[in-house]
């Protein structure tokens, strides 16, 4: 998958709590929109993705999933 397809307003990313299946979106505001990066990507550059909480699914030690399109990053250990 070429990179720049990370940054489409049309690939909506969540993150995968693995114990409970709970989804998580990408957070948005009212002022700012989705907190995530969909300008050109720049190699000499890091990017990010703010995933919502409200509920507090997510606990330091879990594992989690970044699902991003077709590309899964998994078993990532919360800190």
């Amino acid at each position: 998958m070429p990179a720049a397809l990370l940054f489409s307003h049309n690939i909506k990313p969540y993150l995968l709590v693995q114990a409970s299946g709970e989804r998580l979106s990408a957070a948005e505001t009212q002022r700012f929109g989705a907190l995530r990066q969909t300008r050109k990507p720049d190699s000499e550059k890091n990017y990010y993705i703010i995933f919502g909480n409200p509920a507090k699914h997510v606990k330091k030690g879990d594992t989690v999933t970044v699902v991003i399109g077709d590309l899964e990053i998994r078993n990532l250990m919360v800190r």
